[in-house]
This record gives structure tokens, C-alpha cells and sequence, in this order.
């Protein structure tokens, strides 16, 4: 439960500084909890928001408080709680406490099954997305060429894995990403490759401390915070053992659907 105030967050001592991007935000360890405060740049710095993330036994804090710092002029009585940066990052925090990994990746939910994309950026995550969901419209627009039956992109940059129930399970996010439509909610998670480059498309089976490396340099860690870096390392090792990735290089064409198994005619 997220509890919004408006105004500035009461004074709690300076604390130890566990980050800082110097213009936009901070995170400080304080007795009890931690502190995250958003900076304006465009206001010359001033706080826009701090977040105080409680600290216990549970690795889901029962609340977190919310102070808001309206901007000269304001927006009256209605001010926006969790817009951009401040969501993605008390959302990130709230998964580095072994819960989930944010990986850089595209993911599509195929009938039920999801499928992950992680990749560096500049790699064709978008591409790959696009090229889905291409498919899957001529499959619905034509009878007499197959398609994607029950295609959805979750994110084509930024998603969640985590492991409910010993089930490893993807979302998507609401951030970045340059698909105009994704779907909420999010799927057991089927397979990983790791996107690369290639003249002809192909897979190609990696080893499990390979496979969490790269997964790892895919992801958004808590680099900053060494027991929340060890939690992570060792939830990558095992959505890696549940779900072991392969190396996938690809050609941004249609012919992706088929070295995929995705067409349903």
C-alpha cells in the first residue's frame, strides 16, 4: 500500500548514501528504512518527491509513505502520484529485495505462453516486436496465410521475470519502449534467448554460468546495494535452471515466425 501525502517528507537525519545520479535521484539508508528522493532538474533541482521504504523481516514493507512537492503554480488539488521517474523507480526498489529482476528485453505472450527477449539496446528488441505483431495482423487480415494466433507484446524494453510458486513468470512494464499498443498482465514464462545479430536465423545452446552472466548484464540490478546485488545473482541462477536460455540470432524479417514455431495456420 503506497500512503501519498502532499508536501515535504518530516526531517529523518542525513543517513548513509547508497546512490545518487547527482540531478535526479538518491537513495539513503536511514534507521528502519530506506529513502528515495526525486530531483526536478528543470526546477534547478529541487525535491519532487520522496518515498520512505520501510525495512523488516517481510521482503514487502506493509506501506510505503509518499511525500509529493507540488511545482510553482501547482496543479491544484489533483497532483500526479507515480509519474515517470518516480514509479519505475520505488518499483525497482521494491523488486531488488529479491522479488523480481527488470531485464532489457522484449517479451510477447503467445496463447498463454511467454516469451522472453533480452537484449543490449540497439539490438532489434523493437524490431523483433514489430515484426510480431506484423505477422500476427496479416494472420487475422488473411485466411490463407498463417499467422500469430493470440499474439501480445508485453514490453519491447523493459520487463519483469519473477519466480511465483516455483514458477518463473514474465510482465511487462509501463516504461520506455517505442510499440504504440502492449498488453498488461503477464504469462509463465517458456523460453529466453538472448537476442544477436545474424545472417540467417539460428539457436544455439549456452551453459548455465554463461546463461546467468548474460542475463545478468541484461538486467537492472541494484549495483549500488551489495546484499540486494547477491539476492539477484541468485534469482537469476535459478529462473536460469527453470528456464534454461539459448542464444537466438535473428533476421528482422517474417521468417523469424517460423525459426520461432509461432505460426498456427
Amino acid at each position: 500500500m503506497i500512503r501519498a501525502h502532499r508536501g515535504p517528507a518530516p526531517e529523518r537525519g542525513e543517513g548513509e548514501l547508497l546512490f545518487s545520479s547527482a540531478r535526479l535521484w538518491r537513495l539513503t539508508r536511514g534507521r528502519g528504512g530506506r529513502e528515495l528522493t526525486v530531483l526536478a532538474p528543470h526546477l534547478g533541482g529541487e525535491v519532487h518527491a520522496q518515498a520512505w521504504i520501510p525495512e523488516g523481516p517481510e521482503p514487502v514493507p506493509p506501506h510505503v509513505d509518499l511525500w509529493l512537492n507540488p511545482p510553482p503554480g501547482g496543479f491544484g488539488d489533483r497532483l500526479p502520484a507515480l509519474d515517470y521517474p518516480l514509479d519505475e523507480l520505488l518499483f525497482g526498489q521494491l523488486l531488488a529485495r529479491g522479488l523480481g529482476l527488470i531485464v532489457h528485453s522484449t517479451a510477447v505472450r503467445v496463447r498463454g505462453r511467454g516469451l522472453l527477449f533480452p537484449g543490449t539496446s540497439g539490438v532489434g528488441k523493437s524490431t523483433l516486436s514489430q515484426v510480431l505483431i506484423d505477422a500476427s495482423d496479416r494472420g487475422k487480415m488473411q485466411e490463407e496465410e498463417s499467422g500469430i494466433a493470440g499474439l501480445e507484446v508485453l514490453s519491447d524494453d523493459r520487463n519483469v521475470v519473477r519466480i511465483i510458486d516455483g514458477v518463473p513468470w514474465v510482465f511487462g512494464t509501463p516504461w520506455h519502449g517505442d510499440v504504440d499498443k502492449v498488453a498488461g498482465g503477464g504469462a509463465p514464462l517458456e523460453r529466453i534467448l538472448f537476442l544477436e545479430h545474424a545472417e540467417k536465423n539460428r539457436f544455439r545452446a549456452i551453459g548455465g554460468a554463461e546463461a546467468a552472466a548474460t542475463l545478468m548484464a541484461r538486467s537492472f540490478p541494484p549495483y549500488w546495494d551489495p546484499e540486494q546485488l547477491d539476492q539477484a545473482a541468485e534469482l537469476v541462477e535459478r529462473i536460469v535452471e527453470l528456464c534454461p536460455p539459448m542464444r537466438f540470432g535473428f533476421v528482422p524479417d517474417r521468417g523469424v515466425v517460423g525459426a520461432l514455431g509461432l505460426e498456427e495456420g
